[in-house]
């Protein structure tokens, strides 16, 4: 039989609190009229101290399930074990082998391991001891179901709070709709609808992930362009399926990295990745299905490229400048004045510099 998997299409909810978002998805056509539950999550993810699980793209955690009005904590609320493992996952959606058992006192169970994919990791039983806690996260999970037709059913759950990893805390708010039954284009469909109600950006970035980046402290770094194994003899659509998803996730990756991080790069390459995407389709625009209309896009584009003006503008061609602004003139008398003057003028100059630029990066 094959393994049980988990398909999900997992999307960050941008320049929202959490008590905004939830409201926006009560009142979306397409879950306002369904039951809205609610829990208190705690997740603890176990790794040993050399991250073997972490080099194999797997997860191990404990989740401690409560009422939503209890506090994360060790008492109370039922645990339950679950091991995920390495999966495709592109503009979102993750596809990966999922296992998950009860516990009983929140402690990990090797024998609820058995006959997963812990058999491969772990063949001759060492790794298991060795397994301590690496990070946790605390959240509120609100969910709907979705029932469609032609059996489609999905599961929408909306999480706020935190991720816990070394002495530091990083937001947490993210909408995932995972896939009970049907096809996974219905996963597109309903998050499509819901992005009319509020702002949502697709992540193939892992609660998992996140949490070992915060407990290395691993900066956020800009995502550029990667080159692809492509076979020859491919044909336009079957060359375009993974060029454009390297693409896509190249923009969301950066569009991501700008919600943590105020490196210019991130604004540099989110662009690139946009004229990369502008130029493949339509180059392939003959073979390809018609394009989504992007219209919505522009006041984002825009915005991007009035921050990269004005980062440009304040660490690459002023600081070549500057010097030659702030001396003297050739021939002209040393004058204290002036270049008091001279210096006064330059700071404002870099201050206004600085302020547009805080304000067109909190537009984007």
């Amino acid at each position: 039989m094959p393994p049980p998997q988990e398909i999900e299409l997992k999307l960050l909810v941008p320049g929202l609190t959490a008590d905004d978002a939830l409201q926006r998805l009560r009142r979306a056509p397409s879950l306002r009229r369904r039951p809205l539950q609610q829990q208190q999550l705690l997740n603890r993810y176990f790794d040993t101290p050399d991250l073997a699980l972490q080099r194999q793209r797997c997860a191990l955690r404990l989740r401690q399930v409560s009422a939503p009005s209890a506090a994360a904590a060790d008492t109370g609320g039922t645990w339950r074990q679950t091991l995920k493992t390495a999966g495709t996952s592109h503009g979102g959606l993750s596809q990966r082998g999922e296992w998950e058992s009860p516990v009983p006192d929140g402690t990990l169970d090797p024998t609820a391991l058995q006959g997963t994919a812990w058999d491969r990791l772990d063949p001759d039983g060492t790794i298991f001891p060795t397994l301590q806690p690496c990070f946790e996260t605390h959240c509120l999970r609100s969910t709907w179901r979705v029932l469609q037709r032609h059996g489609v059913e999905i599961e929408v759950a909306l999480d706020a709070g935190s991720i816990h990893a070394g002495g530091q805390t990083q937001p947490l708010l993210e909408l995932e709709l995972e896939l009970i039954s049907g096809p996974p284009s219905a996963l597109f469909a309903l998050a499509q609808a819901l992005a009319q109600h509020l702002p949502l950006l697709p992540s193939d970035v892992s609660k998992a992930q996140r949490g070992y980046a915060l407990a290395a402290q691993a900066p956020v770094t800009a995502v550029r362009a990667q080159p692809l194994p492509l076979k020859k003899g491919l044909s336009p659509l079957a060359l375009a399926t993974p060029v454009l998803a390297e693409i896509l996730q190249q923009l969301f990756r950066n569009l991501e990295g700008l919600l943590l991080h105020d490196d210019p790069e991130l604004v540099h390459q989110a662009r690139v990745a946009w004229r990369r995407w502008r130029s493949v389709t339509r180059l392939l625009r003959p073979w390809l299905p018609p394009a989504p209309d992007t219209t919505a896009l522009r006041p984002l584009l825009d915005q991007l490229g009035a921050l990269r003006d004005l980062d440009v503008a304040r660490h690459d061609t002023l600081p070549a400048w500057g010097q030659a602004y702030l001396n003297d003139p050739p021939g002209a008398p040393t004058s204290a004045a002036a270049s008091a003057a001279r210096q006064a003028s330059w700071d404002a100059a870099c201050h206004a510099l600085e302020h547009a630029a805080h304000q067109a990066r909190a537009q984007v």
